[in-house]
């Protein structure tokens, strides 16, 4: 009897100390669980010389997703669902036959956003990416990225062509880069600068090409590099 007592005892025991393990572990999740954070909203008003401008598409861009809206006479834009914290990208495209420059903005979303866009005049780059073999290039963007743009925050960076291989944006004056996507295998991208400092460029053809092997892993020969003085923006060639 008494056997049966302590075998008992001891069940009663161990069911108690499982409930209250179980009833401790919820308790500590439920304390432990933060709520999410609200949906935040990116907004604000595309503007050239202080008039807004409509028919701008405006693209805001996070990791879940990208909202694209059109502004109307107000030249303003919002987008809703962005859900902080998230790395942001806004591309604004003027329409072209206003032959105002794209601009882009990134941050980190921390709360509701709202940040202005001042158009200013650019210069046309106008060209079309081919295939080794001379066709048109069909395949995933290079980006094409401002050189020397500072602050880093409205540093441009947009996608550099269509669906078609054709290259069709309006710039700020300065020097810009394609810059290579690994998307783009089996084909390599060779070095592409364009110089949009004193005027339009246009009729460029840049041909990518095949890898033919590794990337090279060795720095290239200092003694061959020569820079000249910088000009009165900065640059030197």
């Amino acid at each position: 009897m008494k056997t049966t007592n302590t075998i008992s005892g001891l069940i009663c025991s161990l069911f108690l100390f499982i409930s209250l393990m179980l009833v401790g572990s919820q308790s500590w999740a439920a304390t432990d669980r933060s709520p999410a954070s609200p949906a935040a909203t990116v907004s604000g008003v595309v503007r050239h010389n202080g008039t807004p401008v409509a028919g701008v598409e405006v693209s805001v861009i996070w990791e879940e997703s990208a909202q694209t809206i059109t502004t109307g006479s107000d030249g303003a834009y919002s987008a809703g669902g962005v859900t902080p914290p998230a790395r942001i990208r806004i591309r604004v495209h003027p329409p072209s036959t206003l032959a105002l420059a794209y601009e882009s903005y990134n941050t980190t979303l921390s709360s509701d956003l709202v940040h202005d866009f001042d158009l200013v005049a650019g210069y046309h780059l106008e060209g079309e990416i081919r295939t080794p073999d001379g066709l048109p290039y069909a395949g995933f963007s290079p980006a094409i990225r401002a050189i020397g743009m500072l602050p880093i925050e409205s540093s441009f960076e947009d996608m550099a062509m269509d669906s078609s291989g054709n290259i069709d944006l309006y710039l700020r004056p300065g020097f810009y880069a394609l810059g290579y996507n690994a998307e783009m295998d089996p084909y390599y991208l060779p070095p592409a600068i364009f110089d949009l400092r004193n005027g339009n460029v246009i009729d460029q053809v840049v041909t990518l090409r095949y890898h033919s092997g590794p990337i090279p892993s060795d720095p290239p020969d200092a003694s061959l590099i020569s820079v000249s003085p910088p000009d009165s923006m900065g640059f030197a060639d």
